[in-house]
């Protein structure tokens, strides 16, 4: 699965905005990135952008060519069972793949997403059973 050109343990960053899975091939430094909450997708090749789509599809495959002219596929995009995940492939080869199930990092942030789904519905559940009631008072003694 692993190139012998990949030179980095690479690992999954999170921010409010997007999922980046960054690496290093052949010294290029690659950043893959994909929002979770909008339909972009977008891959950096050192520090420059190179290629954005913006698509409401399940997954995203970008083309970026390397300084010396290689041309690597990078998947972006949403996988059912694993959520959000990245593939680079140079031809037939896998160079990288990596999802946030499978990362600690998006594990913890998928747990914390759960949770604040709970509490944000409990406290969205209580107001509303907070407002119905006073409505309630109110259309009841006009």
């Amino acid at each position: 699965m692993t190139s012998e050109y990949l030179t980095m343990k690479p690992e999954i960053k999170l921010s409010w905005g997007w999922v980046t899975f960054p690496f290093v091939y052949k010294g290029q430094q690659i950043i893959a990135q994909v929002s979770p909450w909008t339909p972009r997708t977008r891959i950096w090749l050192n520090d420059e952008l190179v290629d954005q789509i913006d698509s409401w599809k399940f997954s995203e495959t970008h083309s970026v060519t390397l300084p010396d002219g290689e041309v690597l596929q990078i998947k972006l995009g949403y996988r059912w069972g694993t959520t959000l995940y990245c593939e680079a492939y140079s031809g037939s080869e896998q160079l990288f793949s990596k999802d946030m199930i499978r990362d600690a990092t998006g594990r913890l942030a998928l747990l914390g997403l759960l949770v604040g789904g709970v509490v944000s519905g409990g406290l969205i559940f209580s107001l509303g059973k907070l407002v119905g009631g006073l409505l309630a008072q109110l259309t009841g003694a006009a």
